[in-house]
């Protein structure tokens, strides 16, 4: 048996021989091998076939240049052993996707629809019902979708702005009639791009523009949606949508006590999931939000008011705060009494289905609670979403007098 060591013990171009036959030759004569891998050879050729002794040399790495390696040679089985198959080649790596066009990147035609064509083909790809009611927020903060002038705006079919990306006011109003400076209605324009597979759009506003809009399919709900970049013209004047909803047994204004704030949060959980998220292309989402901000509506009186939460705890909906929506909501806050009120509300409900809890918080119609909070009731309850098995909670509050 010869065991070389390393290139110290043998240095580079000693001939090992054995039984006055060199080795060397017939050895780097051979493929090289991967470690481990066993080959069967012959170093004897002048000695007679009966009497040449069959080596297996097993190779663990061998080193061209004069760096460490180790060769084990001994007996072993008969040279017409086949071989062990190697193992079929690693695929080649996948090709890198393509580079993403941001905001900031567009300045013409062709990177105008690779910012809107790559925005919609990564939103389409969504399926978690959280990271879909963060886009609200993403879609204001995040540099890739918005910068300057240059901003997304998500449409639903029937023109609604489902999510405006500089401008959260206009989520409120109609802006199917609004037209340019040349009586050009342009979200009607774009919807039509849109529906084409896609399309730009020109308009003026104070100066030519130019849009590009692009339909897709939501991956939470399979539902259609618009998306455009570079549309961006003053809507302040469209008129808001409000749903003529039906009369709720209890309203805001008489929320008083526990009964009537079960009956008031029930009946706003049916007529959402019914009107806002159920309707036709989310025709009236926008006007039933509308009707729920609405102060001295059948929906919102004082600080009585609804919120909705979406699973992973963003904040779908807040009737007095709507900035708050497409963020997380803070679970961890505490009353005076350390009751972690977020969390036992919104856990309870999508938990249980419906979840009561009395707890303190700041009344803004009572002076000097702001450090100690007033007694407040609220109640939540949880309503499916789509098809998903995930689950939205609804709920709202009213706050206790002395000795509720």
């Amino acid at each position: 048996m010869i065991h070389v060591q390393d290139s110290e013990t043998y240095p580079k171009g000693t001939i090992l021989r054995l039984f006055g036959v060199s080795l060397l030759p017939s050895l780097l004569a051979r493929p090289r091998a991967r470690p481990g891998v066993f080959l069967s050879m012959n170093p004897f050729p002048a000695l007679p076939t009966a009497v040449r002794p069959r080596l297996v040399l097993a190779l663990t790495t061998i080193l061209v240049a004069p760096a460490a390696a180790s060769i084990l040679a001994g007996c072993g089985e008969d040279a017409s052993t086949p071989a062990a198959p190697l193992p079929a080649p690693a695929p080649p790596p996948a090709p890198a996707p393509p580079a993403r066009t941001t905001a900031s990147q567009v300045v013409d035609d062709e990177t105008l629809k690779a910012f809107v064509e790559g925005a919609a083909a990564e939103i389409a790809a969504i399926t978690d019902i959280a990271e879909g009611g963060r886009l609200r927020d993403r879609f204001r903060t995040d540099p890739d979708w918005n910068s300057g002038s240059m901003f997304l705006i998500m449409f639903t079919p029937s023109g609604n702005p489902f999510i405006h990306g500089n401008d959260q006011a206009a989520e409120n109003r109609d802006l199917l009639n609004v037209v340019d400076d040349n009586g050009f209605r342009v979200v009607e324009a774009l919807l039509a791009a849109g529906a084409r597979g896609g399309d730009f759009v020109r308009y003026h506003d104070g100066e030519p523009k130019t849009a590009y809009a692009v339909e897709y399919t939501s991956g939470i709900s399979g539902r259609r949606f618009v998306l455009v970049g570079g549309y961006s013209q003053d809507t302040s004047h469209a008129p808001l949508r409000i749903a003529d909803l039906p009369r709720p047994a209890v309203t805001a204004s008489q929320v008083m006590d526990r009964d009537t704030l079960v009956a008031f949060v029930e009946a706003a959980a049916e007529v959402y999931s019914d009107r806002a998220l159920n309707s036709e292309g989310y025709a009236d989402f926008a006007a039933v939000r509308n009707a729920f901000r609405e102060e001295g509506g059948h929906w919102k009186s004082g600080s009585v008011y609804l919120w909705i939460v979406a699973a992973g705890d963003i904040i779908f909906f807040h009737a007095t705060e709507p900035f708050r929506e497409g963020r997380p909501t803070d679970l961890t806050r505490t009353d005076i009494n350390g009751v972690r009120f977020a969390e036992e509300l919104i856990e309870g409900a999508r938990r249980d289905g419906q979840k009561f809890l009395q707890y303190y918080y700041d009344d803004p119609t009572v002076e000097g609670d702001e450090d100690t909070g007033s007694p407040k009731l609220g109640y939540a309850v949880s309503i499916p979403v789509f098809d998903t098995g995930q689950k939205a909670v609804i709920g709202s509050g009213v706050y206790l007098g002395a000795g509720s």
